[in-house]
C-alpha cells in the first residue's frame, strides 16, 4: 500500500478515534463554553448552536491563518490535543520545524505522566500532526507531518511542550505551511486586562461534539485578567491568561491569537490549557479539571484559592520567545530563553 493511501488512512482514523478519547494527562475534561454575548453555556450545550463558535472553511480569511493549526496525536498517548506550527525565521534550509502544544498532552522520556516539578528536553516520542483540517477539506489536502520527538515538555510554572517534526521549516512552507508567529516584545506576561485588541482561539475541539462536526474551528473571543498563581491538583502554574473563548477536550494547546489592526496577519499570544468543569462542582478548589486561582494579599502572603466556573486559563507564551536563536533553531540556554531548565 503507498505512502499517500497510508496517510490519508492514518487521518481517518484520527477522525473515528475522536469521540472516545481524552485530551490529556492532568487534566482529562477541559472545557467551558460561550454565548455569542460572552456568557457561560452548561457544558452539556456544546452542540448547540448558540456556542460562540464557527467550523472553519479552508478558503475563509481565518482559514488562512488555521492551516498552522493541526490534529497532534500522540501514539499509545493519553489522547488527542491541539498543536501549531511555529513559524520560522528566516526561512534557511535544514531549520527544524516545531510544533508548540500543551505539556500535559505529552508523555515524558519513559511515557510517564508529566511530574509537576521536572523538565524534560530532546527525547523521541512517536505521533504525528494533521494539518489542514478543515471540513471543507478533502482527505487529499490533509498533511500527515511525523513527530520526530519532544525538544522541550513541562507542567512546572507552564504547561508547555515543544515538539520537532520531520519535515524542515522550509520543506513545510514550500507546500504553504508558513506557521504562526509568536507575539512580538512578549518580554513578560502581558498585560491583556488593559489591552482593547481582541484574541481569537483556534483548534480542533472533540467533546461532546458530533463525529461530523470534528474539525478546525475559531472562537472570536476576550482575554481577561493574569493570573499570578492557577494551582490545579499538585501542579502550579505562574504564567496564566484568563480567556474566554469556547472550549473542549481537544483544545488543549489552541492558540490564543492577538488580533491588530494593523497586523493583517494575528500573533500567538498564550495557548489553552485547562478549565473549570461543571460536574467537578462538588470536588475542592484547586482539584484536578478544577483549578483555582490564588492572588497575593500584599502582606508577603496570599489570599484563599477560588475556582471560577466561567473561565478558560490559557499559559503565556513570552517564556519561549527568546529561545530560538537567529538561524531558528532552538536553545534552551540562551541568555534570552526563560524558560525552566532541568536540574
Amino acid at each position: 500500500m503507498g505512502y499517500f493511501v497510508l496517510h490519508l488512512i492514518s487521518a481517518w482514523m484520527l477522525v473515528w478515534a475522536l469521540s472516545n478519547c481524552s485530551s490529556g494527562s492532568s487534566s482529562s475534561n477541559l472545557q467551558v463554553i460561550y454565548d455569542r454575548k460572552g456568557e457561560k453555556l452548561p457544558d452539556q450545550d456544546a452542540r448547540s448552536d448558540q456556542v460562540d463558535w464557527t467550523i472553519l472553511s479552508q478558503n475563509s480569511p481565518e482559514g488562512v491563518i488555521a492551516n498552522s493549526v493541526g490534529l497532534l496525536r500522540i501514539s499509545s498517548g493519553f489522547g488527542n490535543c491541539t498543536a501549531f506550527l511555529l513559524k520560522s525565521t528566516p526561512q534557511k534550509v535544514g531549520v527544524p520545524s516545531y510544533a508548540v502544544t500543551s505539556g500535559h498532552c505529552l508523555k515524558g522520556p519513559s511515557g510517564e505522566f508529566l511530574e509537576p516539578d521536572r523538565v524534560f528536553t530532546n527525547y523521541p516520542l512517536a505521533g504525528e500532526l494533521v494539518f489542514n483540517f478543515f471540513k471543507d477539506a478533502p482527505f487529499s489536502t490533509y498533511k500527515v507531518v511525523t513527530v520526530k520527538g519532544v525538544q522541550y515538555s513541562t507542567m512546572k510554572s507552564i504547561d508547555l511542550g515543544l515538539l520537532e517534526l520531520s519535515e524542515t521549516s522550509s520543506a513545510l512552507s514550500e507546500q504553504g505551511f508558513l506557521g504562526l508567529s509568536l507575539a512580538s516584545n512578549l518580554q513578560k506576561v502581558p498585560d491583556v486586562s488593559d489591552s482593547t485588541e481582541h484574541v481569537i482561539l483556534i483548534g480542533i475541539p472533540f467533546g461532546g461534539l458530533s463525529e461530523n462536526d470534528i474539525f478546525l474551528r475559531y472562537s472570536n473571543c476576550s482575554a481577561g485578567n493574569n493570573v499570578p498563581l492557577l494551582r490545579e491538583g499538585t501542579y502550579s502554574f505562574t504564567q496564566t491568561i484568563q480567556h474566554q473563548c469556547s472550549a473542549l477536550e481537544g483544545s488543549s494547546g489552541s492558540p490564543l491569537l492577538l488580533m491588530r489592526d494593523h497586523n493583517l496577519l494575528p500573533e500567538v499570544l498564550a495557548i489553552h490549557t485547562t478549565s473549570v468543569k461543571d460536574n467537578t462542582s462538588g470536588l475542592p478548589d484547586c482539584d484536578l479539571n478544577r483549578p483555582c486561582e490564588v492572588y497575593p494579599d500584599g502582606a508577603g502572603g496570599w489570599l484563599d484559592p477560588v475556582s471560577k466556573v466561567a473561565e478558560n486559563y490559557a499559559q503565556s507564551l513570552a517564556s519561549l520567545a527568546g529561545c530560538f536563536t537567529e538561524d531558528g533553531f532552538f536553545d534552551l540556554y540562551l541568555a534570552s530563553c526563560k524558560l525552566e531548565k532541568p536540574q
